[in-house]
């Protein structure tokens, strides 16, 4: 069975415009899984969401949300390690600085969103145009 992924628009030269949805699917990706990528639209696919955003996969009767969660998740339901030939340092460095990136990634889209008006004009056509829906 194919993995349904939902996620936010992609564009023309990124993979998704959301830090969460990309980190998911580069995941899943390296993983090996097989899954389908989905463009959420709000009328038609955030209603079935947990959380009421993306990402958020389907795996057969199993709905689960939050980026961090989906992978957990996976990851034991498919026997995935990716980290499985590191040390312990460097399982730390790399917890490290996924969580240092997860959080001032965050940040920024914000700032780009909500407090640069110019910024998010651009943002937000990029958004428009690579959205289906």
């Amino acid at each position: 069975m194919t993995i349904q992924l939902f996620v936010a628009p992609a564009g023309p030269e990124v993979l998704n415009y959301s830090p969460p949805c990309m980190k998911v699917e580069v995941w899943m990706k390296l993983a090996g899984l097989s899954y389908r990528t989905i463009t959420a639209t709000r009328f038609t696919d955030l209603w079935r969401a947990p959380k009421g955003k993306v990402p958020y996969i389907v795996d057969g009767d199993d709905i689960v949300a939050d980026s961090e969660i989906i992978i957990a998740f996976l990851s034991r339901k498919y026997s995935v390690d990716l980290d499985h030939g590191l040390r312990p340092e460097q399982k730390a460095i790399a917890r490290a600085l996924e969580r240092m990136l997860n959080e001032h990634t965050y940040w920024c889209l914000v700032y780009f969103r909500y407090v640069d008006v110019q910024d998010w004009v651009v943002y937000r056509r990029a958004l428009c145009a690579g959205s289906s829906g």
